[in-house]
């Protein structure tokens, strides 16, 4: 698994990295004596090596779209901002990570799986430091939310009342916030309906810009439409212009809306300095 995730993501390392240090202090370092665990190593490295070796030729892409990253975007990530975001990312089921995070620590019923909270926070202190966005520490939300799940459960068991409450008060959260993350409603009344919710956070961008939409909602939408509007000016040129034509997408985003329409609208494959467009 993290071999795979190596052939797309390299913030694979951390994760790899926090596993590893959760391991080491947990009765699980035992099994480092067994050649299992090296041989598994060595498997993801195999399964990640044509990533690596494309960066290698390619001149190390990764580090120079880390530093725009850190100039553009990260610079406005704050520990609070972070660290709040988890709860945002999770919506209703915020209380579920809290729930969770302490329960790996706290819990008796929990004690065999707290290498999972190690982990969670060995991954937690490296996106801290660094300024990761809020969603980079996504990968380990599956566990805790697990995790609270079963706390809450165990507690709610034995308290009929508050559990239908409870359930109730997740769904109807679940419910209120699921247009931010599923293109719902159209656009104008998406507009209205984050403005009604004043959640100022959900409609800021990754830039510090606030925008009448989400974000996350409004890059979901339009990819299409600019990619007609792109076929419209390039089969508008002289046939000898068209012929040495070349599309540059400013983002990862605008390239592969245009890789992913150019046969249909009769467009040359994009060209981009972000991600895997990169040469």
């Amino acid at each position: 698994a993290a071999g795979l995730r190596g052939l797309t993501k390299f913030s694979a390392a951390i994760f790899g990295v926090a596993m590893a240090a959760a391991v080491l202090l947990s009765p699980l370092r035992r099994d480092f004596l067994t050649r299992w665990p090296w041989v598994a190593v060595l498997l993801g490295s195999l399964i990640a090596l044509p990533s690596i070796l494309g960066q290698i030729a390619w001149g190390w892409p990764f580090f120079a779209q880390a530093q725009v990253l850190r100039e553009s975007q990260l610079d406005r990530v704050t520990a609070g901002a972070f660290l709040s975001g988890q709860l945002l990312l999770e919506g209703a089921a915020a209380p579920l990570l809290v729930a969770g995070a302490a329960g790996v620590f706290a819990s008796r019923g929990l004690r065999r799986f707290r290498a999972l909270g190690v982990a969670a926070g060995a991954a937690l202190v490296p996106l801290l430091v660094l300024g990761g966005k809020d969603y980079y520490f996504g990968p380990m939300h599956p566990p805790l939310l697990a995790a609270g799940g079963v706390v809450a459960g165990g507690w709610l068991a034995t308290r009929p009342r508050l559990w239908r409450g409870a359930l109730a008060l997740g769904v109807a959260g679940g419910l209120l916030l699921l247009p931010l993350g599923i293109p719902l409603l159209p656009p104008a009344i998406m507009a209205r309906y984050s403005e009604a919710l004043g959640m100022t956070r959900a409609v800021t961008t990754n830039r510090g810009t606030t925008l009448p939409l989400p974000q996350d909602y409004a890059d979901m939408l339009g990819w299409k439409e600019q990619a007609a509007e792109v076929a419209r000016v390039y089969h508008a040129l002289p046939e000898a212009e068209r012929a040495g034509a070349v599309i540059l997408g400013g983002n990862y985003g605008r390239a592969g809306a245009l890789a992913a329409y150019h046969l249909e609208f009769g467009l040359p494959y994009p060209v981009s300095r972000h991600g895997d467009f990169w040469g």
